[in-house]
């Protein structure tokens, strides 16, 4: 039987895409596999549990890759 990520899981996968990232299969428990161009591999939570799942992968995949999903907005002075 095959499992297919959740949602949160699939748009995590289209974010990633946008800083080098793309999707090289599942696990043989069904989970996600990232691969970066740099060769860094990360693997999603195919069902997270978490509420901070989104957060945290989107946070790490940031680490990894090296590059900002999005920039922080620096505060204006005045």
């Amino acid at each position: 039987m095959t499992r297919y990520p959740s949602k949160e899981a699939r748009e995590i996968i289209v974010i990633a895409k946008r800083i080098g990232w793309r999707h090289a299969g599942y696990t043989s428990k069904g989970h996600p596999v990232l691969v970066h161009e740099n060769g860094e591999t990360y693997i999603l939570a195919a069902t997270p549990s978490s509420h901070r799942n989104r957060a945290n992968s989107l946070n790490m995949l940031e680490k990894l890759s090296g590059c900002k999903l999005h920039p922080k907005k620096q505060k204006q002075a005045g």
